[in-house]
């Protein structure tokens, strides 16, 4: 009977019903609320510093390639013309491998400069729970964008690129140096590629020095 007297009393229900809100509360207080970031991984790829220096370089490695283009063009000219078909063929083939090398190298570069920048920002934000693409996202707060932070944060990282490759057009001295007409390219060693075909007077080839291209 006192028990249900006890609990009957507005004011002692009320007391409890604070003492279980604060008990609660003190709960939540201890859990730090968990928040997702979001990133448009597109614009950092085209506007971070990164990104740019990792563009103008690629436009160097461009015309670096045209002119060894142009100069194997002017080597194999004297080549009877299915040598020469075939020795430019090797050595487009030689460049444009070694281009994807290099743009494989920049992306690469751009995007640890961008996960090393986000995962500090998470650190240092503790109630950041994890930094979403907004491409994997629907729909959310604008608020919850940290891009351009990320692009702030990056735009003071030091960036690392590729050294610029070299490109050499190699004659040959004699047929008995020259690579058989059928010959795959030599394999890739220390970064560097070649490719080269049989002519009358010996070989021409171009040599791509740079990045070594990913393994397949």
């Amino acid at each position: 009977m006192r028990a249900r007297q006890l609990y009957a009393n507005p004011w002692v229900l009320t007391l409890l019903l604070l003492a279980a809100l604060t008990m609660f509360g003190c709960r939540d207080e201890a859990r730090k609320p968990q928040v997702i970031a979001i990133v448009d991984v597109e614009r950092v790829m085209q506007e971070s510093r990164a990104a740019k220096e990792g563009q103008a370089h690629l436009e160097a490695v461009t015309a670096t390639f045209q002119k060894g283009w142009e100069d194997l063009q002017a080597a194999a000219e004297r080549e009877p013309e299915d040598q020469r078909k075939r020795t430019l063929a090797r050595g487009l083939a030689t460049l444009q491998q070694q281009i994807r090398a290099e743009e494989s190298a920049v992306r690469r570069m751009v995007r640890d400069s961008l996960v090393a920048e986000v995962r500090t920002y998470r650190q240092r934000h503790g109630e950041i729970a994890a930094v979403v693409s907004s491409d994997a996202t629907l729909d959310a707060d604008p608020g919850m964008d940290i891009t351009q932070q990320i692009l702030d944060a990056m735009f003071l990282r030091e960036v690392t690129l590729p050294v610029l490759p070299e490109i050499t057009v190699l004659p040959g001295t004699s047929a008995g140096d020259a690579v058989g007409e059928t010959s795959p390219p030599e394999p890739v060693t220390k970064g560097s590629l070649r490719g080269a075909a049989q002519a009358r007077s010996g070989k021409v080839a171009v040599s791509a020095r740079g990045p070594r291209p990913a393994a397949r």
